[in-house]
């Protein structure tokens, strides 16, 4: 999903001043706020998983995977 697909998504809704919560895991095991959020680059390992860098791990430019692309990260309170 795009940051231009979360935002009509979240744009959509009936109730702007309701609570984002996070699902933890694809079968429900969990359920927790929204904390926050940050700017960073993904590298997939697979399908579903891999890994972020941060914007400072790419400013040297040493071991950057030639493979990756912007991402927003966001984060749940737990």
């Amino acid at each position: 999903m795009t940051i231009r697909e979360l935002l009509k998504l979240l744009v959509a809704q009936p109730d702007l001043d309701a609570e984002i919560i996070l699902q933890k895991d694809a079968e429900g095991n969990g359920y927790s706020p929204l904390v926050g959020g940050e700017r960073g680059y993904y590298v997939a390992d697979s399908t579903y998983s891999g890994e972020v860098y941060t914007p400072e791990d790419l400013e040297d430019g040493e071991n950057v995977p030639p493979d990756w692309k912007p991402v927003l990260v966001l984060w749940p309170v737990n």
